[in-house]
């Protein structure tokens, strides 16, 4: 990934990474969006997407951290995630009983977008759960 920007530039990255996160089905009806997506991406300066790809790819294992938690913590995920499999966290959520793991059917890695309304109703019942 850091090659391919210091090669081609963040816009041709933006148009190559931002799609892919979406399950296949759903980023016809998703265009747009995804059409906003790639435009904040292609704006953001290579320094910050060079520093995030980085901090991503070389950021220290946290297994220990969350399992250590004794707070509630949620974790979302699409159940087609092609970015991260569903299977790593169903992994994390058996670290501790505080994590709830809610799946989304027919779901990439861009919930808050693909499965809108179910995302927006998972957070704030958690969070009227864990904080009320």
């Amino acid at each position: 990934t850091h090659a391919f920007i210091k090669k081609y530039g963040v816009e041709v990255f933006a148009q190559s990474f931002v799609e892919p996160l979406f399950l296949l089905k759903n980023r016809e009806h998703l265009k747009e969006e995804i059409a906003e997506l790639k435009n904040i991406a292609k704006h953001s300066s290579e320094k910050g997407v060079l520093a995030t790809t980085i901090a991503m790819r070389d950021r220290p294992d946290r297994t220990k951290v969350l399992a250590s938690l004794t707070c509630p913590v949620l974790l979302i995920g699409g159940k087609n995630d092609a970015t991260i499999p569903y299977e790593k966290l169903e992994e994390q959520k058996a670290l501790s009983s505080f994590i709830m793991l809610e799946g989304i059917d027919n779901c990439g890695h861009m919930g808050m977008y693909e499965q809108r309304d179910h995302t927006r109703k998972v957070l704030t019942t958690f969070l009227k759960n864990a904080y009320n």
